[in-house]
């Protein structure tokens, strides 16, 4: 009888990893599509990149693990970089909670919010977020594959503006590796994710239109476990904007055609990671999966 049940449990077990990896590959097949379907313009309009300075941020992070390895988190995030610009996400600081789903030893699903307060008085948003993330192995590192969603919600401002709800959807990869240093655990990990955003509009006054992909995200990342409780991290990331700006004229007269752009801002960061109940932690990696 006890067999009975062991095998029973391990062939329910099979049948939800089987099911999850086709339902996540599925998923990010149909975001491949959608990538791959976004209208280009058929001229093939020019390419201009902007280079913004290195945005410097700083980051705080909490995890509190449930016994059954689930766990509640903060993230809050400072941005030191006054003239940082994303078309749906700029910020001085934003302040993140949320509870991330322990379902298997392979798959963790996630629910947060968070409140951002940009530099130019008065503008504030809410962001809701969800995803889904499969941890595997390629050999010894893991190999985390995340998709994700958000809708960006924005307040009056204090001119009385308030600007229109926004969308953006998210996949990525990432490549982790656990290390022992000094009797204790070095992680580094290299990871890309690429976002389509949607501001509700049609296809011809869309900001994101003529675009396949409207953000990209190439980041490294290594943290230190200073005790069970703490983690030190600092990271890397190269971040590319690209959007589509219609042609015109200037006060002299002269015209210039439709062309695209891809503004390009290079993040260093360094977060402390607190770890609570860490005795409960299960396949963790410090800031991971991503959160904003």
């Amino acid at each position: 009888m006890m067999n009975y049940n062991r095998n029973f449990e391990t062939s329910h077990s099979s049948i939800f990893h089987a099911c999850m990896h086709t339902l996540l590959t599925f998923l990010l097949f149909i975001f491949s599509l959608i990538c791959i379907g976004q209208p280009i313009n058929p001229d093939e309009a020019e390419i201009y990149k902007l280079r913004n300075r290195i945005k410097p941020e700083l980051i705080l992070r909490a995890d509190y693990f449930l016994y059954n390895h689930s766990r509640f988190f903060f993230e809050s995030n400072y941005n030191f970089n006054s003239r940082y610009y994303l078309l749906n996400g700029s910020y001085r600081i934003y302040n993140q909670i949320g509870y991330q789903h322990y379902a298997s030893d392979k798959w963790t699903l996630g629910i947060s919010e968070t409140y951002k307060i940009a530099y130019y008085p008065g503008i504030q948003s809410f962001v809701t977020s969800v995803n889904i993330a499969h941890t595997g192995k390629i050999s010894e590192p893991h190999f985390i594959k995340e998709l994700s969603a958000d809708h960006y919600y924005y307040l009056q401002t204090n001119n009385g503006y308030k600007a229109p709800s926004q969308a953006r959807l998210g996949g990525g990869i990432l490549l982790c590796k656990m290390l022992p240093v000094a009797g204790s655990e070095l992680m580094i990990a290299a990871s890309c994710r690429a976002f389509l955003n949607h501001d509700f509009r049609d296809a011809l006054t869309s900001i994101y239109r003529n675009r396949r992909i409207d953000l990209t995200r190439a980041r490294i990342d290594v943290a230190y476990k200073i005790t069970p409780l703490l983690w030190l991290a600092i990271y890397a990331m190269k971040e590319t904007e690209r959007y589509y700006t219609l042609g015109g004229s200037d006060a002299a007269g002269n015209t210039f055609p439709d062309y695209r752009v891809n503004r390009i801002t290079p993040v260093l960061g360094a977060a402390l990671n607190f770890v609570f109940k860490h005795q409960y932690a299960e396949n963790f990696f410090p800031g991971l999966p991503f959160r904003h």
